[in-house]
């Protein structure tokens, strides 16, 4: 399948988040680190060359996940990088994915 806009896989993704979840954590650093009010924390490398626009020194704990998860569209890298560890506290929670049963895990394991 052949994309129509290069961007439609994060939009997809974004819509994903539900809009009620809100950012009650956040860390920049050598990584970016956000933590959302389902519990869940998310990572992602943060790329410190883009622009210097300082947008996490703003007051951004207390925001719409999802909203700062759009910043993963910015070309500023730090700042795409918020928005990428915003998706990823979603995404890599248990709320989104089962638990994993160990027996599956062991039975997966074993057979390959």
């Amino acid at each position: 399948m052949k994309l129509r806009d290069p961007w439609q896989i994060y939009d997809g993704l974004l819509d994903l988040i539900p809009a009620e979840l809100m950012v009650t954590d956040l860390a920049v650093s050598r990584v970016s680190l956000v933590g959302n009010s389902a519990g869940g924390v998310g990572v992602a490398s943060a790329d410190r060359s883009g622009q210097r626009l300082r947008h996490h020194d703003r007051r951004l704990i207390g925001k719409p996940l999802r909203e700062l998860a759009s910043l993963v569209r910015s070309w500023d890298f730090e700042l795409a990088s918020i928005g990428v560890a915003a998706m990823n506290s979603w995404f890599n929670s248990w709320n989104v994915w089962p638990p994993i049963r160990p027996c599956a895990w062991i039975r997966a394991t074993a057979m390959s």
